[in-house]
Protein backbone atom coordinates (compact mmCIF):
# COMPACT_ATOMS: atom_id res chain seq x y z
CA UNK A 1 0.00 0.00 0.00
CA UNK A 2 1.07 3.25 -1.23
CA UNK A 3 2.16 6.39 1.23
CA UNK A 4 -1.77 8.64 0.85
CA UNK A 5 -1.09 11.40 -2.25
CA UNK A 6 -2.32 14.59 -1.92
CA UNK A 7 -4.68 14.42 -4.90
CA UNK A 8 -6.31 11.65 -2.67
CA UNK A 9 -7.00 13.66 0.60
CA UNK A 10 -8.60 16.69 -1.79
CA UNK A 11 -10.48 14.00 -3.66
CA UNK A 12 -11.58 12.46 0.15
CA UNK A 13 -12.63 15.99 1.14
CA UNK A 14 -14.24 16.45 -1.97
CA UNK A 15 -16.33 13.11 -1.66
CA UNK A 16 -17.21 14.25 1.74
CA UNK A 17 -18.53 17.80 0.53
CA UNK A 18 -20.74 15.89 -1.68
CA UNK A 19 -22.37 13.73 0.48
CA UNK A 20 -22.65 16.58 2.63
CA UNK A 21 -24.20 18.72 0.17
CA UNK A 22 -21.53 21.31 0.07
CA UNK A 23 -19.44 20.60 -2.52
CA UNK A 24 -19.11 23.62 -5.09
CA UNK A 25 -20.34 22.60 -8.49
CA UNK A 26 -17.06 24.34 -9.87
CA UNK A 27 -14.87 22.12 -7.87
CA UNK A 28 -16.62 18.82 -9.10
CA UNK A 29 -17.02 19.64 -12.72
CA UNK A 30 -13.07 20.45 -12.96
CA UNK A 31 -12.88 16.86 -10.73
CA UNK A 32 -14.87 15.27 -13.54
CA UNK A 33 -12.63 16.50 -15.84
CA UNK A 34 -9.41 16.44 -14.86
CA UNK A 35 -9.74 13.22 -12.26
CA UNK A 36 -11.26 10.16 -13.57
CA UNK A 37 -12.65 8.17 -11.17
CA UNK A 38 -12.75 10.05 -8.12
CA UNK A 39 -16.00 9.83 -7.04
CA UNK A 40 -15.32 6.02 -6.35
CA UNK A 41 -14.28 5.46 -2.84
CA UNK A 42 -10.89 5.04 -1.30
CA UNK A 43 -10.17 1.33 -1.21
CA UNK A 44 -9.85 1.38 2.06
CA UNK A 45 -12.80 2.43 2.89
CA UNK A 46 -13.77 6.65 2.86
CA UNK A 47 -14.58 7.11 6.81
CA UNK A 48 -11.32 4.64 7.43
CA UNK A 49 -9.22 6.99 5.73
CA UNK A 50 -10.47 9.83 7.43
CA UNK A 51 -9.83 8.69 10.55
CA UNK A 52 -6.44 8.06 9.74
CA UNK A 53 -5.57 11.41 8.74
CA UNK A 54 -7.68 13.04 11.54
CA UNK A 55 -4.82 10.66 13.84
CA UNK A 56 -2.29 11.58 11.93
CA UNK A 57 -2.58 15.20 12.04
CA UNK A 58 -3.19 15.17 15.90
CA UNK A 59 0.05 12.99 16.20
CA UNK A 60 1.50 16.16 14.12
CA UNK A 61 -0.14 19.11 16.42
CA UNK A 62 1.02 16.95 19.83
CA UNK A 63 3.56 14.79 19.47
CA UNK A 64 1.89 12.19 20.52
CA UNK A 65 -0.69 9.91 19.71
CA UNK A 66 -4.71 10.86 20.84
CA UNK A 67 -5.51 8.61 24.17
CA UNK A 68 -9.43 7.05 24.29
CA UNK A 69 -10.68 9.92 25.70
CA UNK A 70 -9.51 12.20 23.02
CA UNK A 71 -11.30 12.74 19.55
CA UNK A 72 -9.85 9.68 17.22
CA UNK A 73 -8.83 7.53 20.01
CA UNK A 74 -11.27 5.79 20.22
CA UNK A 75 -10.64 4.56 16.58
CA UNK A 76 -7.13 4.05 17.38
CA UNK A 77 -7.49 1.49 20.16
CA UNK A 78 -10.30 -0.05 17.50
CA UNK A 79 -7.09 -0.42 15.20
CA UNK A 80 -5.02 -2.19 17.52
CA UNK A 81 -7.13 -4.43 18.78
CA UNK A 82 -8.04 -5.49 15.38
CA UNK A 83 -4.61 -6.11 14.56
CA UNK A 84 -3.71 -7.86 18.44
CA UNK A 85 -6.95 -10.28 16.69
CA UNK A 86 -5.69 -10.63 13.67
CA UNK A 87 -8.83 -9.04 12.00
CA UNK A 88 -7.12 -6.08 10.46
CA UNK A 89 -6.18 -6.55 7.13
CA UNK A 90 -2.96 -6.55 5.83
CA UNK A 91 -3.58 -3.41 3.09
CA UNK A 92 -4.82 -1.58 6.49
CA UNK A 93 -1.97 -2.45 8.72
CA UNK A 94 0.63 -1.52 6.12
CA UNK A 95 -1.11 2.35 5.30
CA UNK A 96 -0.95 2.55 9.11
CA UNK A 97 2.60 1.70 9.98
CA UNK A 98 3.59 3.71 7.07
CA UNK A 99 1.42 6.52 7.60
CA UNK A 100 1.43 6.37 11.72
CA UNK A 101 4.92 4.98 12.72
CA UNK A 102 4.69 3.28 16.37
CA UNK A 103 0.87 3.18 15.84
CA UNK A 104 0.53 -0.30 17.39
CA UNK A 105 2.18 0.68 20.45
CA UNK A 106 -0.64 -1.44 22.93
CA UNK A 107 -0.12 0.77 26.09
CA UNK A 108 -3.16 1.42 28.28
CA UNK A 109 -4.34 5.16 28.66
CA UNK A 110 -4.76 5.00 32.28
CA UNK A 111 -1.02 3.55 32.95
CA UNK A 112 0.31 6.35 30.61
CA UNK A 113 -1.49 8.79 32.56
CA UNK A 114 0.02 7.20 35.81
CA UNK A 115 3.39 7.73 34.15
CA UNK A 116 2.58 10.98 33.62
CA UNK A 117 2.13 11.87 36.97
CA UNK A 118 5.01 9.93 37.92
CA UNK A 119 6.97 11.99 35.90
CA UNK A 120 5.70 15.08 37.43
CA UNK A 121 6.38 14.02 41.19
CA UNK A 122 9.73 13.16 40.11
CA UNK A 123 10.77 16.50 38.53
CA UNK A 124 8.93 18.55 42.00
CA UNK A 125 10.56 16.86 44.32
CA UNK A 126 13.83 14.86 42.83
CA UNK A 127 12.79 11.45 43.61
CA UNK A 128 10.28 8.81 43.48
CA UNK A 129 7.01 8.31 45.42
CA UNK A 130 6.28 6.37 48.22
CA UNK A 131 3.83 3.49 48.05
CA UNK A 132 1.43 5.34 50.40
CA UNK A 133 1.58 8.32 47.93
CA UNK A 134 -0.27 8.78 45.13
CA UNK A 135 1.14 6.55 41.70
CA UNK A 136 3.82 4.94 44.26
CA UNK A 137 1.98 1.54 44.24
CA UNK A 138 2.14 1.54 40.38
CA UNK A 139 6.04 1.92 40.56
CA UNK A 140 6.38 -0.88 42.47
CA UNK A 141 3.99 -2.79 40.08
CA UNK A 142 5.84 -1.97 37.62
CA UNK A 143 9.25 -2.97 39.32
CA UNK A 144 7.61 -6.29 40.05
CA UNK A 145 6.43 -6.93 36.49
CA UNK A 146 9.95 -6.16 36.06
CA UNK A 147 11.42 -8.31 38.13
CA UNK A 148 9.40 -11.53 36.85
CA UNK A 149 9.49 -10.44 33.35
CA UNK A 150 6.01 -9.54 32.15
CA UNK A 151 6.74 -6.00 32.04
CA UNK A 152 5.96 -5.78 28.04
CA UNK A 153 9.37 -4.04 26.02
CA UNK A 154 6.98 -1.08 25.03
CA UNK A 155 6.34 -0.28 28.65
CA UNK A 156 9.81 -0.41 30.11
CA UNK A 157 11.18 1.09 27.36
CA UNK A 158 8.98 4.98 28.16
CA UNK A 159 10.06 4.19 31.90
CA UNK A 160 13.72 4.27 31.06
CA UNK A 161 13.32 7.04 28.59
CA UNK A 162 11.22 9.09 31.16
CA UNK A 163 12.39 8.04 35.01
CA UNK A 164 15.85 6.88 34.48
CA UNK A 165 16.76 4.79 37.49
CA UNK A 166 12.54 3.48 38.03
CA UNK A 167 13.78 0.09 39.18
CA UNK A 168 16.11 0.28 41.38
CA UNK A 169 14.46 -1.70 44.31
CA UNK A 170 16.82 -0.82 46.92
CA UNK A 171 15.23 1.42 49.64
CA UNK A 172 15.78 4.59 49.34
CA UNK A 173 18.69 6.08 51.12
CA UNK A 174 18.87 7.36 54.38
CA UNK A 175 20.29 10.71 52.84
CA UNK A 176 17.26 10.60 50.37
CA UNK A 177 14.92 10.41 53.27
CA UNK A 178 16.69 13.28 55.53
CA UNK A 179 17.01 15.56 52.34
CA UNK A 180 13.20 15.37 51.94
CA UNK A 181 12.58 16.15 55.29
CA UNK A 182 14.82 18.76 55.38
CA UNK A 183 12.87 20.26 52.00
CA UNK A 184 9.76 20.12 53.62
CA UNK A 185 11.04 22.00 56.36
CA UNK A 186 11.99 24.92 54.43
CA UNK A 187 9.29 24.83 53.01
CA UNK A 188 6.51 24.66 55.32
CA UNK A 189 8.68 25.84 58.69
CA UNK A 190 8.07 23.09 61.05
CA UNK A 191 8.87 19.36 60.76
CA UNK A 192 6.17 16.88 59.04
CA UNK A 193 3.75 14.82 60.75
CA UNK A 194 3.24 11.18 60.80
CA UNK A 195 0.54 11.43 58.23
CA UNK A 196 2.83 13.95 56.12
CA UNK A 197 5.46 12.96 53.33
CA UNK A 198 9.18 11.71 55.24
CA UNK A 199 7.15 12.38 58.64
CA UNK A 200 6.60 8.54 59.63
CA UNK A 201 10.17 8.08 58.67
CA UNK A 202 11.20 11.06 60.75
CA UNK A 203 9.67 9.20 63.93
CA UNK A 204 11.01 6.34 63.39
CA UNK A 205 14.84 7.71 63.36
CA UNK A 206 13.54 8.77 66.89
CA UNK A 207 12.00 6.05 67.95
CA UNK A 208 15.69 4.50 67.08
CA UNK A 209 17.10 6.97 68.75
CA UNK A 210 15.26 6.42 71.89
CA UNK A 211 16.24 2.81 72.20
CA UNK A 212 20.09 3.56 71.64
CA UNK A 213 19.46 1.66 67.69
CA UNK A 214 20.61 5.03 65.94
CA UNK A 215 23.90 4.91 64.59
CA UNK A 216 26.37 8.19 65.48
CA UNK A 217 26.95 8.46 61.78
CA UNK A 218 23.08 8.83 61.17
CA UNK A 219 22.38 10.92 64.17
CA UNK A 220 24.90 13.22 63.53
CA UNK A 221 23.86 14.03 60.01
CA UNK A 222 20.15 14.48 61.31
CA UNK A 223 21.76 16.77 64.41
CA UNK A 224 23.47 18.81 61.53
CA UNK A 225 21.22 19.12 58.17
CA UNK A 226 18.02 19.48 61.05
CA UNK A 227 18.66 20.52 64.16
CA UNK A 228 15.91 19.88 66.88
CA UNK A 229 14.60 16.54 64.33
CA UNK A 230 14.22 14.21 68.06
CA UNK A 231 12.75 17.25 69.98
CA UNK A 232 9.08 15.95 70.98
CA UNK A 233 6.21 18.46 69.70
CA UNK A 234 4.78 18.87 73.15
CA UNK A 235 7.82 19.89 75.06
CA UNK A 236 7.08 22.04 78.25
CA UNK A 237 7.07 25.36 77.70
CA UNK A 238 10.07 25.85 79.66
CA UNK A 239 12.54 23.42 77.68
CA UNK A 240 11.26 25.35 74.59
CA UNK A 241 11.88 28.69 75.83
CA UNK A 242 15.79 27.47 76.95
CA UNK A 243 16.10 26.82 73.55
CA UNK A 244 14.82 29.92 72.23
CA UNK A 245 17.24 31.48 74.53
CA UNK A 246 20.12 29.64 73.66
CA UNK A 247 19.57 30.32 69.81
CA UNK A 248 19.58 33.90 70.57
CA UNK A 249 22.44 33.52 72.45
CA UNK A 250 24.42 32.07 69.91
CA UNK A 251 23.47 33.96 66.65
CA UNK A 252 22.54 37.31 68.46
CA UNK A 253 18.70 36.74 66.96
CA UNK A 254 15.67 35.30 67.35
CA UNK A 255 15.04 31.91 65.12
CA UNK A 256 13.09 32.21 62.02
CA UNK A 257 9.66 30.22 61.02
CA UNK A 258 12.31 27.91 59.12
CA UNK A 259 14.71 27.18 62.18
CA UNK A 260 14.35 25.31 65.24
CA UNK A 261 11.84 27.07 67.40
CA UNK A 262 10.86 29.54 65.35
CA UNK A 263 7.77 28.28 64.73
CA UNK A 264 6.95 27.97 68.24
CA UNK A 265 8.05 31.47 68.68
CA UNK A 266 5.52 32.96 66.16
CA UNK A 267 2.77 31.47 67.75
CA UNK A 268 3.49 32.74 71.17
CA UNK A 269 3.80 36.00 69.46
CA UNK A 270 0.32 35.64 67.70
CA UNK A 271 -1.05 34.23 71.10
CA UNK A 272 0.05 37.72 73.23
CA UNK A 273 -1.52 39.59 70.40
CA UNK A 274 -4.91 38.07 70.82
CA UNK A 275 -4.88 37.70 74.16
CA UNK A 276 -4.58 34.11 75.24
CA UNK A 277 -0.89 33.59 76.39
CA UNK A 278 -0.99 33.30 80.04
CA UNK A 279 0.62 36.14 82.57
CA UNK A 280 2.85 33.42 83.68
CA UNK A 281 4.11 32.68 80.05
CA UNK A 282 4.13 36.20 79.50
CA UNK A 283 6.63 36.94 82.05
CA UNK A 284 9.12 34.03 82.14
CA UNK A 285 9.42 35.45 78.33
CA UNK A 286 9.70 39.24 78.83
CA UNK A 287 12.53 37.92 81.78
CA UNK A 288 14.32 35.28 79.98
CA UNK A 289 13.62 36.94 76.18
CA UNK A 290 13.59 40.47 75.97
CA UNK A 291 11.95 41.86 72.78
CA UNK A 292 10.64 38.26 72.21
CA UNK A 293 7.22 40.30 70.87
CA UNK A 294 8.58 42.18 67.98
CA UNK A 295 7.95 40.25 65.25
CA UNK A 296 11.02 40.44 62.75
Amino acid sequence: MSAITETERYTLALREQVRAGTADHTDVQLADRLLPGWRAEYPLGDTWLRHLLDVSEFHIEHGRFPTRSELEGAWLNKQRQAAKKGTLSPERHALLDQQLPGWNVALDDVWRDHLTNVVALHTEHGRFPTRPEPEGQLLVDQRQAARKGTLSPERRALLDQQLPGWDSTRVRPFEDRLVAVVAFRAEHGRLPKQTEPGGMWLNNQRQAAKKGKLSLERRSLLDQQLPGWDLIQNRPFEDRLAAVVAFHAEHGRFPKKSEPEGVWLQKQRHAAKHGTLSPERRALLDAELPCWDVSA
